[in-house]
C-alpha cells in the first residue's frame, strides 16, 4: 500500500465475498506502529507476522451500483471514511474513493 501510494484495499475470502477493508487507518491504530516512518512501519509489520484480520475492519459501509454519488458522499461523511466498496449481490465490482465523490457531486 505504501509502494503504491493506496490508503485502502478491499479484504474478499476465497469465496470471493467482501470480508473487510484494510486501510492505512488500521495501521495507524497500531500503537506498536507509534512514531515509526512508512519504512520501519513496514519491516515491523514484516517481522511480526501480522495478518490482515488483524487490520481490517470487518463491519464494512457498503453501496450497490444504483447508489448516486450524492447519498456516497454523504454516507462517507456520516460514517467518517474515505471510500466505499460498491457491490453487485455479494460481488465486489468496484470501490469508490473520496476524490471520486466529491469530484463527481460538483
Amino acid at each position: 500500500m505504501l509502494d503504491h501510494r493506496i490508503s485502502g484495499v478491499p479484504v474478499v475470502g476465497d469465496d470471493g465475498r467482501l470480508v473487510g477493508i484494510v486501510s492505512e487507518g488500521g495501521f495507524l491504530r497500531r500503537s506498536e506502529l507509534g512514531g515509526l516512518s512508512p519504512p520501519e512501519a513496514r519491516d515491523y509489520v514484516k517481522g511480526h507476522s501480522w495478518k490482515v484480520a488483524d487490520l481490517m475492519t470487518s463491519d464494512v459501509v457498503v453501496v450497490d451500483e444504483e447508489t448516486s454519488i450524492a447519498r456516497i458522499a454523504l454516507l462517507m461523511q456520516e460514517h467518517g471514511i474515505k471510500r466505499i466498496p460498491v457491490m453487485r449481490g455479494r460481488r465486489l465490482v468496484g470501490v469508490v474513493g473520496r476524490a471520486d465523490s466529491c469530484h463527481d457531486a460538483r
